[in-house]
C-alpha cells in the first residue's frame, strides 16, 4: 500500500508520531519506513542496534526492511571490513552517505565490495545515535542503513541533512512504539492480577542485557533485588544477564522471578517478587491452579490420575506451604501466569 507524501517535514513528524499508537510493535518500523520512503525514497533498510567490537560491529538487534535474513548471515562474514558502520562509532550522532565501490575501493575490500554488489546495495545512506547512557564498556549505537539498488540512485548532501533531522525522531517514535506496547502489556496483567496479586513489571532487551523501554515499576523493582541504584542504567545487571543468555523462559533471580518472551527479535522482560506460591512443586502448583479455577477434588483426582484422598493430602501440603486456610484464599494467593 502506498502512501501519500507528506507536504512537509511538520507532516511527516506528525504522522510519525501517530504511528506509535496505531502501530502494533510488530509492524511499526516497516510502517515508519514506509512514510520516510515517501520523502526520502529507497528500495530497502535496516534498523538495528549494535556494540562495537575488534572484528567489527556487533548486532543486537535489527529489523529488516525488503531484505532477507540471508543478508545479516553473509554480512557476519565481511563485518570485519566495514569502515563504513565502524567509524560511527567514533561520533555521538552521524549520518553519512556512502557510495559502495568508491568507498570499498582497496583490494582487500573485494569481499565487502562482492557482498554488496549481491545484495545490490551500490548507494547507502547511514544514520548512527551512540547512546550515551550506555554501560561505559558497550555503549549501544542506534542505526538505520537505507539502500538504494540502482547505481545511479546516489544520495545527495540534502538527502543526508533531512535524515540527519528526521533520525532522533525515528529513534523516539520507536521507543515511544515499545512503551506503548509495555503499558498495554502491563494494564492485561493488572487486569488478570487484581488487587491481591504481586507487581508486575515490565522491559524490553536484548540477549546481552541492554534495555530498549521499561515501564515505570521496572528499574524500582531491579534496584530493590539487586541492592544497587539502577534507576539511570540501560543495561542489566551481569548476573541476571547471564539467565537470559541461557535461553530460560522463567527462571528466579535474586528474591525476583523472571519470564521473558521473544518478540520481534528482542525480548519482553517480566520481573515480579516471589511469592509463597513459588515454594510449590510443579505438580503442587498444577493441583492449586486447578482447585482455584473451581475444579472439585474428584475432578482434579481425574485429571491427575489420582485419588480424591490424595488430591485431599496434597491440597492440604499445599495450603500449609502457602500459609492458606481456604480455596479463596489460595485463589487471592496464586500469582497470574505470565
Amino acid at each position: 500500500m502506498k502512501h501519500k507524501a507528506p507536504t512537509d517535514d511538520n507532516e511527516l513528524l506528525i504522522r510519525l508520531y501517530a504511528l506509535t499508537h496505531e502501530q502494533p510493535i510488530e509492524h511499526f518500523q516497516n510502517a515508519a519506513l514506509e512514510l520516510l520512503k515517501t520523502i526520502l525514497p529507497f528500495d530497502a533498510a535496516i534498523w538495528g542496534a549494535a556494540t562495537a567490537m575488534p572484528e567489527g560491529i556487533d548486532i543486537h538487534s535489527f529489523h529488516l526492511h525488503n531484505k532477507t535474513p540471508e543478508m545479516v548471515t553473509c554480512y557476519e562474514e565481511v563485518k570485519h571490513l566495514d569502515a563504513a558502520s565502524s567509524g560511527m562509532f567514533h561520533k555521538s550522532r552521524a549520518t553519512q552517505a556512502f557510495d559502495t565501490h568508491h568507498f570499498f575501493s582497496e583490494r582487500h575490500h573485494r569481499p565487502i565490495r562482492d557482498f554488496m554488489s549481491k545484495f545490490e546495495q551500490p548507494h547507502f545512506l547511514l544514520t548512527t545515535d551512540l547512546s550515551p547512557t550506555a554501560h561505559a564498556n558497550s555503549s549501544l549505537l542506534h542505526w538505520v542503513t537505507l539502500y538504494r539498488a540502482k547505481q545511479t540512485s546516489h544520495y545527495s548532501a540534502t538527502d543526508v541533512k533531512r535524515m540527519h533531522v528526521y533520525a532522533p525522531h525515528f529513534k523516539q517514535a520507536l521507543a515511544l512504539n515499545r512503551s506503548a506496547h509495555l503499558s498495554q502489556m502491563a494494564s492485561r496483567l493488572t487486569h488478570s492480577a487484581g488487587a491481591h496479586k504481586p507487581l508486575h513489571a515490565l522491559a524490553i532487551v536484548d540477549t546481552r542485557g541492554h534495555i530498549y523501554g521499561r515501564d515505570a515499576n521496572f528499574m524500582a523493582l531491579l534496584s530493590k533485588a539487586s541492592g544497587e541504584d539502577c534507576a539511570c542504567s540501560h543495561v542489566l545487571p551481569a548476573s541476571l544477564t547471564m539467565g537470559l543468555e541461557e535461553g530460560k523462559r522463567s527462571f528466579r533471580w535474586r528474591q525476583l522471578v523472571v519470564c521473558c518472551q521473544v518478540e520481534h527479535g528482542l525480548m519482553v522482560l517480566s520481573l515480579r517478587e516471589e511469592t509463597m506460591a513459588d515454594s510449590l512443586t510443579k505438580r503442587e502448583k498444577e493441583i492449586a491452579m486447578l482447585v482455584a479455577n473451581g475444579r472439585t477434588y474428584k475432578q482434579v483426582a481425574a485429571s491427575l490420575g489420582n485419588s480424591p484422598h490424595t488430591v485431599r493430602s496434597q491440597l492440604q501440603t499445599i495450603y500449609n506451604k502457602m500459609q492458606v486456610n481456604s480455596i479463596a484464599e489460595l485463589v487471592r494467593a496464586m500469582p497470574v501466569e505470565e
